[in-house]
């Protein structure tokens, strides 16, 4: 039954290709070289007593340890649990304790505020400090087989940020994770040829786009903060294919210097997701550099368009007036639904809240069997919340 690190030991096996690049820090992977990183970080978390179904939060910055720390929980059966290096104290110690964490990975970054709450989260047994700078080394790694695991089997407490109250941990699972890798993958038409620039912070759904290329054989280039100069720099550096983007970044290039399109000239398209992208922005974006953009809309507890929508690169005419999000992608369906009655399906044309239903769905709320049962519906139907 699958474990979602298998495909890197596939992958490992006829490639030595780079797969994994941090320019900022100076540290570059081969698949072999990552999949050794994973396997040692694997290893130490069992002998510190980490098991399958226990919940180990990520608490750090958006770099190649992150992955590996993904990697390496995933590969056990045990379940992450990413955290934004941003957190103060009290919102650490809320995602800990609702978690029933039982591990944390952390580095020198966030020493300081997990010193202040380790000791106030109950069940807390194992704290390991990682190497943020670690280099690649392949040496007296045994090897080391994933744990088995089945599609439904939690991997991942993903916490929405929420409009109101505390966040919740939305529980994703193996094949929740399978599905939208594999959706990501064919919605970009990715393969092993592709390079990736990644600013979406590692924490959160959004580092899936990055997991895709990966799947496929590509090259990640990791970013941990985003800036114009940097971003343009390494698109020309790395001949990047795949772009990752957002309204904000998009609206940057628009205003960018004459010549930039020379510094995009390899990218073949560019992802929004996370707002909205103005159509004004859109269409200047479009008319200056004539890059597809994949507008995406999902959520976290569809881990992105693994059940949700998109403007697929390929299909110009989605795009409806610089508009639209697209066209329900992979196994996904969408329906509008009556926000007072979401059993009523509302017809074309009328606004209501947007329904999604498809593999990628979480399995609900992590503790909190209300606001699951108000939003994961029997019949599989996920109410978004969102007007659409």
């Amino acid at each position: 039954m699958p474990n979602i690190t298998t495909f890197l030991d596939n992958i490992a096996l006829i490639s030595d290709r780079p797969a994994l690049i941090a320019p900022s820090r100076g540290i570059r992977y081969s698949y072999r070289e990552l999949l050794a990183e994973v396997n040692r970080l694997a290893m130490s978390l069992m002998e510190l007593g980490i098991g399958k179904g226990d919940r180990v939060c990520i608490y750090l910055d958006s770099i190649p340890a992150y992955l590996i720390s993904y990697f390496a929980i995933w590969r056990i059966g045990g379940v992450a649990v990413p955290a934004n290096i941003a957190f103060q104290e009290d919102e650490l110690l809320h995602m800990l304790t609702d978690a029933g964490a039982r591990g944390m990975i952390h580095g020198s970054d966030g020493a300081g505020v997990v010193n202040a709450v380790r000791d106030q989260a109950p069940g807390l047994a194992a704290v390991f400090t990682i190497d943020e700078d670690r280099q690649p080394d392949i040496a007296n790694i045994t090897p080391f087989r994933a744990v088995n695991c089945r599609y439904d089997d939690l991997c991942q407490l993903q916490y929405t940020a929420g409009t109101t109250g505390r966040p919740k941990g939305a529980m994703l699972t193996h094949g929740n994770w399978i599905a939208a890798l594999e959706t990501e993958r064919e919605v970009l038409s990715v393969t092993h040829d592709d390079r990736y620039l990644g600013i979406y912070p590692m924490g959160h759904v959004g580092v899936s786009w990055g997991l895709s290329v990966l799947r496929a054989g590509g090259t990640y280039v990791t970013m941990e903060r985003f800036s114009l100069p940097e971003y343009l720099e390494w698109c020309r550096e790395y001949r990047i294919t795949v772009l990752s983007g957002m309204p904000p970044v998009i609206h940057s290039l628009c205003n960018a210097p004459a010549g930039t399109e020379e510094d995009l000239s390899s990218v073949r398209v560019i992802i929004s997701g996370g707002g909205q992208l103005l159509p004004t922005i859109w269409e200047a974006f479009d008319q200056r550099y004539a890059i597809p953009v994949a507008n995406a809309y999902g959520l976290s507890e569809t881990v992105v368009v693994g059940t949700g929508t998109v403007t697929l690169p390929g299909v110009p005419g989605l795009r409806g007036n610089f508009r639209s999000v697209g066209v329900p992608v992979g196994y996904s369906e969408v329906k509008i639904v009556d926000p007072a009655d979401p059993a009523i399906t509302l017809p074309p044309g009328e606004n209501g809240e947007v329904a999604l239903r498809g593999p990628s769905v979480a399995q609900g709320y992590w503790g909190l069997t209300g606001p699951t049962a108000e939003s994961f519906l029997p019949d599989g139907w996920f109410l978004s919340g969102d007007i659409g």
